[in-house]
């Protein structure tokens, strides 16, 4: 038989929710500047967030 959540079951699944949001940002925050050194290192193939910075450069 299918029971409905309880609110201690949503307010974990809120908080593993949080937990996963804060993560991803961290991860994203590391990359960030890796991949700007990656396109700075070949400008041959730049890429979106390499013209969005010359742009605001210029």
């Amino acid at each position: 038989m299918h029971s409905f959540p309880s609110l201690d079951d949503l307010q974990v699944a809120v908080t593993n929710l949080k937990i996963h949001i804060v993560y991803i940002l961290f991860v994203v925050l590391l990359l960030i500047p890796i991949v700007l050194e990656v396109n700075v290192a070949w400008p041959d193939r730049p890429c979106l967030i390499y013209t969005a910075r010359a742009r605001l450069e210029s």
